[in-house]
């Protein structure tokens, strides 16, 4: 066994390149799924953070208790921690004219802090006359700090006389009311409570920490046992921190991250297998030898084994602990995108926490992966008899027996011929290069697709807006759009004015897709003249959706579309899809089967007796400006303000601005009119669009890291595969064989398998699609994506990989000496 081993070492050490090929792909592989592992766990101490920056670190909540019973909890060894506050009881508002009420609430400051509640201005109440009020009193009730307040605060009860906390039923009211002066000495970022410091109260609620949540069940089943306390468990902490209650958001999540794993699995084993197998027929003739010197079966299976375990003592752990820093390095790059290159600052995107599980995963996952892509090797090693190992002669097949197809003799004459029984003598050969390229085509298409449905939910649930203020005009007010036009960079929509212009419908509904919408029943009844004469009768029509753009904006759009404007300024778009409203699920449906070309009228007026004609210029799934989250029953029609036939018909109802100064343009617009309802979305766009940066660096930085694994596979196995062959082609030059002709020989090799390899590959690569898409569907279902721009780039990929792999092989070949290479036995 020592001298299997002494074997072992000698020929990992002799074939350096090959080995460090070996060594590169299981690291990569390795390293990979510890990334995977790695930002999941990431993912979710990021969710548990952001969570407990929220709502607090607790995971129950206990109401009403008394000091007594508070006591008791703190001695109890489930519970790590116990932030109690004091419900002091409810008041009516400062305002004489509201019913409103506030609640007050006793902490002190570390319950204050621990509860996540946040200071706007002021400092904490250091005593019981000392109290902080909602950031939304102080600025309608015009209080401030230093005023003084009287509060009457007690118990709200029902119509029975219950306690309740339902603070909208005009039947509820205060009871047994206590009369406070408090000096307001801060101002607290939240709704409608105040709180104060060191009152006391019998009616507690404590909001506890357990020691061990994975227990949260079995801890409140016993501190509910023989009592009544009302409760609330922390969903979305338990739910992340521990893995409870899970939902469609983490299996979805579970789903991408098996998928991940299940795509660099099988790209590795393959490419790995492949190193191994082209090992065991480099070494057949050793293998021969061995068997003839009495070495069994099962040593030289276990001689295969070893020399993939020893590459995986040595890879497998480097791969890992790459992972680990890899995982370190992109939290640090992705939260320097998302905070604009500050990263010591505050809500910091991803939160890093080391984690021994992602390389623990990827250790034996590792050793999993090596051990069946050497299942191969082994099988090849031991069950050929010690002759035919000597003699090597297992893989090659009488070229006599072979025929060659009739398509191929004519189109590429003796050429063709000699190239076709080439790849069929070595069938084991060839098909090792065939599978490594079918697998290298399966997983990019799959990959692919995976980030075409990634990044498409992503953009839904973060959506990618291009403005950043809206301004919704108020209603029947006369505001000056000139103004705020000139204010910034604007996107101007018009709506129909409805005293003119009435709803807009389609009256044809032959378009509408019955099975996919619900038909609104659509009747005029302002005079004679309306459409069926339909007094007290139902006339079937579609209401629609219309929305005009001015012109420049109407061009910006049309560069955002890829469309000509002059084709399509006069034309309108129709968005043709929404989400529909009957699935629990996102689902996407069809509306209309109009296509690109079509004319439609679109019917409307007071009398609903007004029609315009209009070509469809484009059929989109596009939302522009303050349509990206707006779905309805019914087609969406965006046309030019320019080009509609009244103009005057039409009012301003939002202006969109893309600004660099969002603060300040508001600020400007309401000076203009206070009543414009302003809407400042700086850091939704800003974290939407992080959001689908960060995913797009995630997918293509997988892409290329498992298309690094498939190359190196691929050039693994097509040298490897020249270099064996490389006595078969010094005869053949031998004989009179030009260096065109051999060139032209093994190009039309490569011709044949990749053909064959884009075959398999894309045909598996369109399956796998459509199972990504499954999955996906579960969550979010926009439908099936054919993968045309993979298939394409996968076609032209392995032109450029194959060619260039086998012109480098060629070059190898040609610089070497045929009588030494025949004379050579490479034993």
């Amino acid at each position: 066994m020592n001298i299997l081993k002494k074997i072992i070492k000698k020929d990992i050490s002799l074939n350096k390149k090959r080995t460090i090929g070996t060594l590169i792909g299981i690291i990569l592989s390795t390293a990979l799924i510890t990334v995977v592992g790695g930002m999941f766990f990431v993912l979710q101490n990021t969710l548990v953070v952001d969570t407990i920056e929220n709502t607090g670190y607790y995971h129950i909540k206990l109401f009403n208790l008394s000091n007594k019973e508070i006591e008791s909890l703190n001695n109890n060894n489930d519970i790590n921690n116990i932030m109690t506050v004091k419900d002091i009881g409810y008041s009516k508002t400062l305002l004489e004219d509201s019913d409103f009420l506030i609640s007050v609430y006793s902490m002190d400051k570390n319950t204050f802090n621990g509860l996540k509640y946040e200071l706007e201005s002021g400092i904490y109440p250091n005593n019981n006359n000392e109290i902080l009020i909602s950031n939304t009193y102080s600025k309608y009730n015009k209080i401030n700090i230093g005023d003084t307040i009287k509060l009457s605060v007690g118990t709200l009860v029902d119509i029975n006389g219950n306690k309740t906390d339902i603070t909208y039923d005009d039947n509820n009211k205060i009871i047994n009311p206590n009369d406070y002066e408090f000096k307001v000495v801060g101002v607290v970022k939240t709704g409608s409570i105040f709180i104060t410091n060191n009152i006391e109260s019998e009616n507690n609620n404590a909001y506890i920490a357990l020691t061990n949540p994975k227990n949260h069940e079995k801890v409140l089943n016993e501190l509910l046992e023989n009592k009544n306390y009302k409760y609330k468990t922390n969903r979305d902490l338990l739910r992340w921190e521990v893995f409870s209650f899970s939902d469609s958001t983490f299996n979805f999540l579970l789903s991408v991250v098996g998928i991940v794993i299940f795509i660099i699995l099988l790209t590795s084993i393959f490419s790995i297998r492949n190193s191994f197998a082209i090992s065991a027929s480099e070494k057949l003739k050793i293998y021969g030898m061995l068997r003839s010197i009495g070495a069994s079966q099962k040593q030289i299976k276990n001689m295969a084994l070893t020399e993939g375990l020893l590459l995986g003592i040595i890879a497998i752990p480097s791969g890992s602990i790459l992972g680990l820093i890899i995982t370190y390095l992109l939290t640090i790059i992705v939260n320097l995108i998302a905070q604009d290159g500050n990263l010591l600052v505050s809500g910091t995107l991803l939160y890093y926490k080391f984690n021994i599980l992602p390389f623990l995963i990827a250790t034996i996952l590792g050793f999993i992966m090596i051990y069946f892509s050497t299942l191969s090797a082994r099988r090849k090693a031991s069950k050929v008899s010690p002759i035919q190992n000597i003699r090597n002669s297992d893989e090659i097949t009488n070229s006599k027996k072979l025929k060659v197809p009739k398509i191929i003799t004519n189109i590429f004459k003796i050429g063709g011929t000699l190239s076709y029984k080439n790849l069929k003598r070595s069938k084991k050969k060839y098909r090792v290069t065939v599978i490594s390229l079918t697998i290298s085509i399966l997983v990019f298409i799959i990959v692919s697709t995976f980030l075409e449905y990634g990044i498409r939910t992503v953009k839904e649930q973060y959506l990618n807006i291009n403005y950043n203020v809206s301004a919704n005009m108020p209603y029947n007010e006369e505001v000056d759009i000139n103004k705020l036009i000139k204010l910034d960079k604007s996107h101007i929509q018009y709506y129909p004015k409805y005293e003119k212009l009435g709803v807009m419908y389609l009256k044809d509904i032959s378009h509408i897709l019955e099975n996919n919408i619900i038909i609104q029943d659509f009747c005029s009844i302002y005079d004679d003249k309306a459409p069926n004469n339909c007094a007290g009768e139902i006339f079937t029509a579609l209401p629609i959706n219309t929305y005009f753009y001015d012109d420049d904006s109407f061009k910006d759009l049309a560069k955002k579309l890829k469309v000509d404007y002059n084709y399509l300024k006069d034309k309108v778009i129709l968005i043709n899809i929404t989400k529909d409203p009957m699935s629990n699920k996102t689902r996407y449906i069809t509306l209309t089967n109009y296509k690109k070309g079509d004319n439609i009228t679109i019917n409307g007026g007071i009398k609903a007796d007004l029609s315009w004609n209009y070509q469809i210029g484009l059929v989109t799934d596009y939302r522009p400006w303050g349509l990206e989250d707006y779905y309805t029953n019914s087609p969406m029609f965006i046309m030019n303000e320019k080009y509609f036939n009244n103009n005057k018909d039409l009012e301003v109802q939002n202006i969109y601005y893309e600004s660099e100064y969002p603060d300040k343009l508001v600020d400007s617009i309401e000076k203009i009119n206070k009543n414009i309802n302003t809407l400042n979305i700086d850091e939704e766009v800003k974290e939407s669009k992080s959001m689908i940066l960060i995913f797009s660096i995630f997918i293509y930085g997988f892409i290329i890291v498992v298309s690094l694994i498939g190359i190196t596979s691929v050039f693994n196995t097509i040298n490897s595969n020249m270099y064996l062959r490389k006595k078969e082609f010094a005869l053949l030059k031998s004989i009179g064989m030009t260096k065109k002709e051999f060139n032209n020989m093994i190009l039309l090799e490569s011709v044949f398998y990749s053909l064959k390899s884009l075959l398999y590959g894309i045909i598996l690569g369109i399956i796998g699609s459509i199972i990504v898409y499954k999955i996906f569907a579960d969550n979010t279902d926009f439908g099936y994506i054919f993968p045309l721009k993979a298939i394409i780039v996968s076609i032209i990929l392995v032109i450029i990989l194959v060619y260039t792999i086998m012109k480098y092989s060629i070059n190898k070949i040609n610089k070497q000496n045929i009588i030494e290479t025949i004379r050579n036995e490479n034993i």
